[in-house]
Protein backbone atom coordinates (compact mmCIF):
# COMPACT_ATOMS: atom_id res chain seq x y z
CA UNK A 1 0.00 0.00 0.00
CA UNK A 2 1.09 3.41 -0.86
CA UNK A 3 0.94 4.65 2.90
CA UNK A 4 3.10 2.12 3.93
CA UNK A 5 5.93 3.11 2.20
CA UNK A 6 7.89 6.82 3.85
CA UNK A 7 10.08 7.81 1.45
CA UNK A 8 11.72 10.38 3.89
CA UNK A 9 13.06 7.68 5.86
CA UNK A 10 13.55 4.94 3.24
CA UNK A 11 11.06 2.58 5.30
CA UNK A 12 8.60 0.47 3.98
CA UNK A 13 6.40 -1.87 5.83
CA UNK A 14 5.67 -5.58 4.29
CA UNK A 15 2.60 -7.14 5.91
CA UNK A 16 2.82 -11.00 5.39
CA UNK A 17 1.10 -13.95 6.44
CA UNK A 18 -1.16 -13.23 9.71
CA UNK A 19 -0.73 -9.83 9.33
CA UNK A 20 2.77 -10.03 10.56
CA UNK A 21 4.43 -6.55 9.64
CA UNK A 22 7.93 -6.08 8.61
CA UNK A 23 10.09 -3.08 8.54
CA UNK A 24 12.39 -2.83 5.43
CA UNK A 25 15.02 -0.20 5.76
CA UNK A 26 15.98 1.34 2.25
CA UNK A 27 20.01 2.00 2.18
CA UNK A 28 20.63 2.38 -1.24
CA UNK A 29 20.07 6.29 -2.74
CA UNK A 30 19.76 5.14 -5.84
CA UNK A 31 16.71 2.81 -5.44
CA UNK A 32 15.06 6.04 -2.82
CA UNK A 33 15.36 8.16 -5.42
CA UNK A 34 14.05 5.66 -8.50
CA UNK A 35 10.97 5.19 -5.90
CA UNK A 36 10.93 9.27 -5.57
CA UNK A 37 10.79 9.69 -9.12
CA UNK A 38 8.02 7.11 -9.74
CA UNK A 39 5.46 8.65 -7.32
CA UNK A 40 6.06 11.92 -8.30
CA UNK A 41 4.84 10.38 -11.95
CA UNK A 42 2.13 8.48 -10.63
CA UNK A 43 0.82 11.83 -8.44
CA UNK A 44 0.93 13.91 -11.96
CA UNK A 45 -1.68 10.56 -13.22
CA UNK A 46 -4.14 11.61 -10.69
CA UNK A 47 -4.25 8.28 -9.68
CA UNK A 48 -6.12 7.84 -6.29
CA UNK A 49 -5.80 4.18 -5.12
CA UNK A 50 -4.05 3.38 -1.74
CA UNK A 51 -1.85 0.70 -4.11
CA UNK A 52 1.62 1.53 -4.57
CA UNK A 53 2.04 -0.30 -7.94
CA UNK A 54 -0.68 -0.17 -10.35
CA UNK A 55 -1.39 -1.30 -13.76
CA UNK A 56 -1.72 0.88 -16.99
CA UNK A 57 -5.46 -0.03 -16.10
CA UNK A 58 -5.47 1.92 -12.90
CA UNK A 59 -5.92 -1.51 -11.03
CA UNK A 60 -3.75 -2.75 -8.12
CA UNK A 61 -0.16 -4.76 -9.48
CA UNK A 62 -0.04 -8.44 -8.69
CA UNK A 63 2.97 -9.27 -6.43
CA UNK A 64 3.82 -11.77 -9.19
CA UNK A 65 3.80 -9.15 -11.13
CA UNK A 66 6.24 -7.05 -9.18
CA UNK A 67 8.75 -9.82 -9.14
CA UNK A 68 8.90 -10.20 -12.41
CA UNK A 69 9.32 -6.46 -13.01
CA UNK A 70 11.97 -6.56 -10.86
CA UNK A 71 13.76 -9.91 -12.12
CA UNK A 72 13.74 -8.36 -15.63
CA UNK A 73 15.45 -5.34 -14.35
CA UNK A 74 18.00 -7.51 -12.29
CA UNK A 75 19.04 -9.57 -15.13
CA UNK A 76 19.02 -6.16 -17.83
CA UNK A 77 21.81 -5.11 -15.37
CA UNK A 78 23.55 -8.17 -15.34
CA UNK A 79 24.15 -8.31 -18.66
CA UNK A 80 25.19 -4.33 -18.77
CA UNK A 81 27.19 -4.90 -16.16
CA UNK A 82 28.87 -7.66 -18.56
CA UNK A 83 29.81 -5.35 -21.21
Amino acid sequence: MLSDLDINTGIIYIHGKGNKERVVYLENQEIIQVLSDYLEIRNKMDIDLPFLFVTKFRGPMSTHKVSEILLQNMQNLRELQKI
